[in-house]
Parts: structure tokens; sequence; C-alpha cells
């Protein structure tokens, strides 16, 4: 028997094996924190884009896309910076390298967060950022691909891994937070 996450990986290993069965991941348990301090005193919204700095991450397209958006907001990008070194020279007061994060200060910055970000060119793959923002009750913007869309279609904001869909997808989202803020 074979186990895979999502039905696009079957006919990967139909070839291989009769007997498939298609088992998601679950949902983490985060643990409740707080927001780590070196958020304080940052503009709302707040944004979290998770990254590993893998080469599957279209990281510097969605910096480049998103630099020169005039409206309030601040971007965390979590990830160690020993991997982020081509992206470092995008840091502003905008937007935040916060280099390697324990497990509670990585909680506690998905959960505090207004949206999350987590992007893959990778056509099957299920990317764990989602899960923890569905586990956190928070927004959410993906990179469109069919596995994705499939599984967090219905409650994603999916994007093209362009720069026209990253600055419309990420404006559509800021209003959103700008909205959910004014009634808070």
């Amino acid at each position: 028997l074979v186990i895979v996450s999502n039905s696009s990986l079957v006919s990967r290993i139909t070839p291989y094996n009769r007997q498939i069965a298609i088992l998601p991941d679950r949902l983490p348990t985060l643990p409740k924190t707080l927001a780590p301090n070196f958020t304080i005193g940052h503009p709302r919204p707040h944004a979290t884009l998770i990254s590993s700095f893998a080469s599957d991450e279209p990281i510097e397209l969605y910096l480049n896309a998103i630099r020169d958006i005039s409206e309030p907001f601040t971007l965390f990008i979590t990830g160690s910076k020993k991997k982020a070194h081509a992206l470092l020279p995008f840091a502003s007061n905008r937007i935040i390298f916060t280099d390697y994060l324990t497990h509670d200060e990585f909680a506690g910055l998905i959960a505090s967060s207004d949206f999350v970000i987590d992007l893959t060119t990778r056509k099957d793959c299920l990317v764990c950022g989602a899960y923890e923002a569905l586990a956190a009750g928070v927004p959410c913007i993906l990179s469109r691909t069919p596995v994705i869309e499939e599984l967090f279609g219905s409650w994603a904001f999916l994007t093209e891994n362009t720069t026209d869909s990253f600055q419309k997808t990420f404006r559509l989202v800021l209003r959103e937070s700008h909205k959910q803020q004014a009634l808070m």
C-alpha cells in the first residue's frame, strides 16, 4: 500500500503499485502563544510569508511585485537569513526577515498575522503554511496549482506565480484586512 497526500500524486504511483490510498495531511495543533515582540509597533495589516528559501518558492518575484504598493502593511518573512542572502536587500521597515523562529514564536506570528502567504512552483506540492494558517483561522494567499486549488481553493486566496497576479491578490487581501480592522 502506498499512501499519498493528494489525488494528483496517484498518477505518478499507479504504474508502480495498484494499492494507493489518499490520506490528506491533518491540521497541525499550534500552541496558543502571543505574537513575538518584534511585531510590536509595525503597521498593520501584518502578513507573514512562510519560506525556507527553497528553489520552488518564487519569493524574489513576489517581493518585486509588492514592494511599491503604497497601502500600509508589514510583511514578515520567516526562514533562516543564511538562506535568504540574495533577498536581504529587500529588507525595509515594511519587509522584515525574521530569521529562524522557535516553534512558539512561529505559532504566535501565524496566529497574530492578518494573513499568511505560502508560495510554490511545484504542481503537486501541498504547502505546510496553508495547513498552519487554516489551523490558526488566518486567511491565506497560496499559489494556484491544481492540488492546492483542490484542497484549499474554497478557503484560500489563490494567485498565479506572476507579478501581476501577486500584486492583484496582495491588494485584494490588504483591502479585506483593512475592512476587518475597521470593524474592530
